[in-house]
């Protein structure tokens, strides 16, 4: 008896399991989804929690285009309806970029029926726009094509778009196991885009997002450096091996290190070749570089394209500081209206009261002690001189006083001389844009850096000098030609300052004055979209709250001293006694020949006063 029942049941349970399967394919599709909802209701629902709990989304965006299995639908618009909110996009509306509406951290959801949509994959790819790396699950029912044809159409539009964060939730009409429990399969980015085939939940053990790019499993990156130190630059050893350095350069080697990627340059390297940076991220752009050894202050597109920042820093005209007088201008210097003024106020002024007294007690008068009298004019210059004995206590008083006036003043000459002999001032300092005008230092600007800093240029068109050799450009600026002032970030004048501490005196300076930027954000330069901004950014911060960037500066100043590409010669040797010169005294002899003149004009007068004199007493 109990045999018998045991045979009724599984001959009912054998027919049971096979009545669907003499339906057509399409009745057999909707006898799946009828029979088994419950079944899909669970699974999604347990996939949308298990997403949840990987990483929290606040949204759901749900993306259709004529989908009309509610049931399928409504799984996802009533999952946790009190507290998740949905967004409901379609291809064929107006579609907006979601970052600038909503928050970021959502789950998008896309529903295809019967084939891929290339028109809502085109609508996601614009709703998510500057957020391609989103989180998507892709719910395909009814699919007409062969599976694999849909999967590798599917795979080329999210090549396309740079969506690297896919699932693919793909029902057939075709009768499999996959079919009816729906086959999953994870997108992964690298190296190359291809499909990973899941198990179904529960039995996944690995997570349904993983973060690809913690391994690009050797993906080849191109790479480019601008050679533009202490950004990037590049050597060859003996054994012509190449080495980058730079904290940039060092940042995108690392970088591609930590996370197993393979780096390649866009093209062959020659050493000591500056590329502008505005070149790097034009070539970025057209997609010819993945990651730059070059950064950019986002002056050339959206701040969007771009990484975190990798520094921040000011920018600055580094001057040259003025140099020492030479013993010709020391001379003028010495030789001014300070010395000649108390020399010829106090002569006449002395020679007016030494006549006056001459005339009021001797009744003696000459015209010519006016102007230049023998006793006042060597006394004033401190030189030794006769003076006439006599009772006058007043005369006498003045003789005293004749020398007081020539010992103060010939006492400060001579400090003066020696203080400036030996050690000579310097020419007024070049601290505002207004000290160029009356200089002929003139600040030197590439070409390529007009566009960037055109409303400064408008603003001072006279002080510049424009090169197109960005070479000539960086040769000036590393080696101190102290014929231009140069525009400088903050972190390349530290290191050059640095330098500087080794020299003599210091050639070049920066003021207040003469600052560009008081601020400026460099980051790295990113195609549309790139899958690595994400993985960037999280490695730039590492950088910086590990120390590794002021470790890459301070080794980037060691390769730069080594490699020659900082300034290495002081040109403010310490100079060695050599004989004064000729020309040295030009304004002793100025002087002199003046003094010779002036005393040849006295002779010629006293000639004709007395030729005069004798001429009236003839008569």
């Amino acid at each position: 008896m109990y045999q018998t029942f045991s045979l009724v049941a599984v001959l009912c349970g054998i027919f049971i399991l096979y009545l669907p399967s003499c339906q057509g394919n399409g009745d057999n599709t909707e006898h799946i989804l009828s029979e088994n909802f419950t079944h899909l209701e669970w699974q999604y629902k347990t996939m949308l929690n298990v997403i949840l709990k990987e990483k929290a989304y606040e949204t759901l965006l749900l993306m259709h285009q004529t989908f009309n299995e509610e049931k399928l639908l409504d799984i996802f618009t009533t999952y946790q309806n009190d507290k998740m909110p949905k967004v409901i996009m379609r291809s064929n509306g107006h579609l907006n970029r979601y970052k600038t509406l909503f928050n970021s951290e959502i789950l998008a959801v896309v529903f295809f029926k019967g084939k891929v949509d290339t028109d809502l994959m085109n609508g996601l790819a614009q709703a998510l726009d500057y957020m391609r790396q989103t989180r998507i699950l892709i719910v395909a029912i009814r699919i007409e094509e062969d599976l694999e044809d849909f999967k590798e159409l599917l795979l080329k539009l999210c090549e396309k778009h740079k969506m690297t964060n896919v699932l693919a939730s793909l029902h057939s009409t075709v009768e499999t196991i996959d079919a009816k429990a729906g086959a999953l399969f994870s997108l992964r980015p690298f190296p190359n885009y291809h499909w990973q085939p899941l198990r179904a939940l529960p039995h996944q053990e690995f997570a349904l997002y993983p973060i690809h790019w913690l391994n690009m499993h050797n993906k080849t990156l191109l790479t480019y450096p601008d050679q533009s130190p202490p950004k990037s630059l590049v050597h060859f050893d003996e054994q012509g091996a190449m080495h980058i350095s730079g904290y940039v350069g060092l940042l995108v080697w690392t970088f591609a290190q930590h996370y197993n990627a393979h780096l390649q340059m866009q093209q062959p390297l020659v050493e000591g070749k500056v590329v502008h940076f505005m070149i790097i991220a034009r070539m970025v752009a057209d997609g010819q570089l993945d990651v730059p050894m070059s950064t950019d202050a986002g002056a050339t597109g959206s701040w969007h394209n771009m990484s975190d920042f990798v520094i921040v820093c000011k920018s600055h005209f580094m001057v040259p500081l003025s140099a020492q007088l030479t013993i010709r201008e020391v001379f003028t210097l010495l030789l001014n209206g300070k010395f000649f003024g108390p020399v010829v106020v106090f002569s006449l002024l002395l020679s007016f009261v030494h006549v006056l007294t001459d005339l009021a007690f001797e009744g003696t008068l000459q015209y010519m002690d006016l102007i230049i009298n023998s006793k006042v004019m060597p006394g004033v210059l401190g030189q030794s001189f006769v003076y006439r004995l006599t009772k006058l206590i007043g005369l006498r008083m003045i003789y005293v006083f004749i020398g007081l006036v020539g010992l103060t003043i010939s006492t400060h000459f001579a400090a003066n001389f020696k203080s400036l002999f030996t050690s000579p001032p310097y020419h007024q300092q070049l601290e505002t844009y207004s000290d160029f005008e009356h200089s002929t230092v003139k600040i030197l600007i590439q070409e390529s850096d007009t566009k960037i800093m055109s409303n400064w240029t408008k603003k001072h068109p006279n002080i510049i000098s424009y090169t197109e050799n960005n070479s000539f450009f960086m040769a000036a600026r590393q080696n101190f030609n102290s014929s231009y002032g140069y525009v400088i970030q903050s972190e390349l004048w530290e290191i050059y300052n640095r330098r500087q501490e080794y020299f003599r005196r210091k050639v070049f300076h920066i003021t207040p004055g003469l600052q560009y930027l008081d601020m400026m954000m460099w980051g790295l330069r990113l195609q549309y979209n790139s899958p690595y901004k994400e993985a960037l950014n999280q490695f730039i911060h590492k950088a910086h709250d590990s120390g590794l960037m002021n470790a890459w500066m301070s080794r980037t100043y060691l390769d730069m001293s080594k490699l020659q590409r900082v300034p290495i010669h002081d040109p403010h040797q310490e100079r060695q006694t050599k004989v004064l010169e000729v020309d040295n005294f030009l304004w002793v002899w100025i002087l002199l020949a003046v003094g010779w003149l002036c005393g040849l004009l006295g002779l010629v007068l006293e000639l004709l006063w007395d030729r005069c004199s004798s001429w009236k007493m003839e008569k």
